[in-house]
């Protein structure tokens, strides 16, 4: 996987200068947040010090810096999540969108020191944070199961006719990329448990990938 998605060397970015380069923003705090392929920085700013006429008042819950992998950089329809998450911002739903730079461009790739050494160019956006409790670190009841379940259709149903399937890139995290697991079971040590993928990931593409173009799109 590294040698396919390149994250940026975090500790040789300088994380403040990026920011008050791209945004205008003077940093005062900042944390990684997890991810996978991609790298994210919680971060806080000055709120007395702005110069991005873009922006109209700094959020006090502070932001998301987001830096794409190399690979997504040149891959990804970038301008089609946005839209996404603007389509699902203005049903209600509260979602982070994209701030604005200095250029009033949603993002911009920029050249950065690798993982792999070197540099490599990533595409870097901000977000505006929202707090809350990832859903992981709490208990999951029947009630908040389908809580989500209800805030899933509500987003199904913002994102009608907002698809543009000539925009869409392949995408390892999507249902269609699952029957590709088979060829990656030999990386499981144990044997029961690749019987078991083999098992499930098969019965998956037979019941279910088989009718997948029959489902609304």
């Amino acid at each position: 996987m590294e040698g396919l998605f390149i994250k940026p060397n975090l500790e040789l970015v300088d994380v403040g200068k990026l920011v008050f380069e791209l945004y205008g923003l003077k940093l005062i705090e900042m944390k990684p947040l997890e991810s996978y392929d991609d790298t994210n920085v919680f971060i806080r700013v000055d709120p007395n010090i702005h110069q991005n006429k873009f922006l109209t008042k700094i959020d006090t819950n502070g932001y998301t810096l987001k830096i794409l992998n190399s690979q997504n950089t040149i891959n990804q329809p970038i301008e089609l999540q946005h839209r996404i998450m603007k389509k699902i911002n203005e049903s209600g739903i509260n979602t982070t969108v994209p701030i604005l730079n200095i250029k009033g461009e949603n993002s911009s790739i920029q050249s950065l020191p690798a993982s792999r050494g070197g540099k490599d160019y990533f595409l870097v956006r901000l977000f505006n944070f929202i707090p809350g409790i990832p859903y992981k670190a709490i208990n999951v009841t029947p009630a908040l199961a389908y809580e989500v379940g209800c805030l899933a259709g509500k987003i199904d149903q913002s994102l009608k006719n907002i698809q543009n399937e000539n925009e869409m890139a392949y995408n390892v995290w999507s249902m269609t990329a699952i029957p590709d697991l088979l060829s990656s079971l030999h990386y499981i040590k144990s044997e029961e448990d690749r019987r078991l993928l083999s098992t499930v990931i098969q019965m998956f593409s037979s019941k279910v990938m088989s009718k997948y173009t029959t489902w609304p799109q």
